[in-house]
């Protein structure tokens, strides 16, 4: 499958290649931001991965369908398709348990959106790349199954860099292994 997205991002690059094209071990899916490691956040980081981690290991792997490319003002993104909705009940669930511990971001709940970034625009001038991406809309890119939750520590200042920082800005932390259905 990364064959797949890595010729969608060939075709993005050759319509405009000053963007951020992520490599394969940068591609994720967020169920949910813990939040900057604030002074609160310190403090309660110990339940607060035991709390994931108990929740997570609730539901199983689930599969998705990578179903199309799509954009936000930032980024260029794998859409994703979840039959069952387990990523949203991981997020509404995460959400729920979590909200007195850390902060809750807009693009939760209702908002969000499961989805893998595989690019992160550069400038502003980006009409041409979008319009090709609006030619993917429907491109079908294979399923996989998400065995896997990884908590990392999510380094930005390393993501919009060379191949070897953006694997590096992704460092874990804890893995939550999911039973298979």
């Amino acid at each position: 499958m990364s064959g797949r997205i890595f010729h969608v991002q060939e075709i993005l690059k050759t319509v405009d290649p000053r963007h951020v094209y992520h490599v394969p071990a940068y591609f994720h899916v967020t169920l949910k931001l813990v939040g900057w490691l604030d002074d609160q956040l310190k403090e309660n980081l110990p339940v607060v991965l035991h709390l994931i981690e108990r929740e997570l290991q609730l539901f199983k792997a689930p599969m998705v369908i990578f179903h199309g490319v799509s954009y936000f003002p930032d980024v260029v993104y794998l859409k994703l398709h979840d039959p069952k909705g387990t990523i949203r009940s991981m997020n509404e669930v995460l959400v729920g348990k979590l909200g007195g511990l850390i902060r809750n971001f807009a693009f939760e709940g209702d908002s969000f959106m499961p989805h893998v970034t595989i690019a992160t625009f550069k400038t502003k001038d980006v009409d041409p790349l979008l319009r090709m991406v609006g030619t993917m809309a429907d491109t079908g890119l294979g399923s996989t199954v998400l065995s896997e939750v990884r908590i990392v520590e999510f380094r930005a200042h390393l993501a919009y860099g060379s191949p070897k920082e953006q694997i590096e800005s992704l460092r874990p932390v804890q893995v939550i292994h999911l039973s298979e259905e």
